[in-house]
Parts: C-alpha cells; structure tokens; sequence
C-alpha cells in the first residue's frame, strides 16, 4: 500500500510539474513581469522581461535590429512593441507563451499591424487587448488609427487634416483621449472610438499636452503651458475643473 501511495504521489508531480517544463500553460502573470529594454550584448535594443524582484531575466525578441516601446496586453497573454526590423519603425504585436521556470515566456506569432513607409507610432492597447490604437504620418500629417491586434480592420478615426496625436483609450474602451493641433495650438480633445463627436476639453489658448486617464476613468491628467512654463494638471473628463497640481 505504502508503495502504492509513493508512486501515485510522484505520477501527480509529474503531471503538475512537466507541462511548465515542456510546453506553455494559460496563466500569464504579467503582474508579476517586469518588460523593459536593454543594449547589453551589442548596440541594438532588445526586449526582455524579468521577476519583479530582478531575477530570470529573458531576451524576448533575439534580433539585430532594434525592438523598443514594450508593452504587455492587458491579459498578459501579448505583446506590443515597435521595431525596425523592416528598415523603418513598425508597430509590431506578438503572442506569448507563459512557460514558467526559467524559461518564462516566449514570443510567437509576431504580426506588423502598422506596415507602412510612414512614421507609426505611440500605440497602446485598448482595454480589452483585442485592438491596438496609433498615431501614423501617412497622410500628410498626423492621424489617428485603430487596428485589430492581428492587423486587419485598419481605420482612420482621426480623419482631420490638422495633427491628432497621442492616443489614449478611456478604461472602459469607449472614448478616445488625444492632442490636436486643429483649432490653432495643441489641445486636447476626447472622441468615440469610431471617431465620432470629437471635443476640445482643454480649450485653451496655451499648449497642452500629454494627457493620461486616472484608473477609474474619472479624471484626466495633463501638461500644459498656461502659466509660462509646463506644469501638470488635473481635469474631470467633460474639461471641467481643470487644477494646477504642481
């Protein structure tokens, strides 16, 4: 019986322990990862991610050229960089395979969802990780795009002839937060993911930039000029109560 106790016991460790060892698993503790950039082992910057207390740290691209701007999907299960391994500055989105041990993630799959000669840039994920949204120089200025994680579904929702930069997505995946230049200097404007209802929130005469939602999506924060040199603000969503913080 002893025996017998012995041996189911090590056939349950093998089960829990071997498919850490040899193949990805479904959790992604990205709360748990540190992603940042790194020129250690030659001039070009690389990808790699690591313990929140330092250790197991991993090279995720392994390319010559240039990866930078990481950032985790917000299931932790994705990957949002920018690169110029196509001779230009691509927006690029990868899978991730959560294995554990030392060998933590690996990337897969890698797809150029911006793909084209012209400036992209600024990308962030929306709050659901199935779209990405991105400032883009391919029309003359500086428009706003939104494209689904694989590349597909590629919209102008800036669509203005003036430059709208900086994208943001509300928490709640509705709105979109960006500076634009288009009533004169830089202010900025809220507007719904489809492009929809655009508006100056700022509305002033100085140059904001930078704006950033709280957690909750209650408020903005921001830096403006208003008083002769930047400083950081805060608002509520609608531009009210705009305060000067520092």
């Amino acid at each position: 019986v002893k025996n017998n106790t012995f041996y189911h016991f090590f056939a349950l460790v093998l089960i829990l322990f071997l498919p850490s060892c040899f193949g990805p698993t479904q959790s992604y503790p990205a709360i748990q990862q540190i992603i940042f950039i790194s020129s250690r082992f030659g001039a070009n910057m690389e990808i790699y991610t690591m313990d929140r207390d330092g250790n197991n740290q991993i090279n995720l691209t392994k390319h010559q050229s240039w990866d930078t701007d990481p950032q985790f999907s917000p299931s932790g299960s994705g990957l949002l960089f920018i690169t110029n391994r196509d001779g230009l500055d691509e927006i690029y989105y990868a899978e991730l395979e959560w294995y554990g041990g030392y060998t933590r993630y690996e990337i897969t799959n890698q797809v150029n969802v911006s793909n084209h000669p012209a400036y992209d840039g600024q990308p962030q994920f929306s709050p659901d990780g199935s779209k990405i949204v991105f400032q883009s120089a391919r029309d003359s200025t500086f428009e706003i795009y939104l494209v689904d994680v694989d590349g597909n579904n590629l919209v102008n929702i800036s669509n203005h002839s003036a430059n709208d930069l900086d994208p943001q997505f509300s928490p709640d995946g509705q709105n979109i937060l960006y500076v634009s230049d288009r009533d004169g200097d830089d202010e900025i404007f809220i507007m719904a993911i489809d492009g929809a209802n655009p508006i100056n929130i700022t509305n002033n005469t100085k140059p904001e930039r930078r704006p950033r939602y709280s957690p909750t999506g209650e408020k903005i924060v921001f830096e403006s000029a208003r008083d002769g040199n930047y400083e950081i603000y805060s608002m509520d969503v609608d531009g009210s109560n705009q305060i000067n913080l520092t």
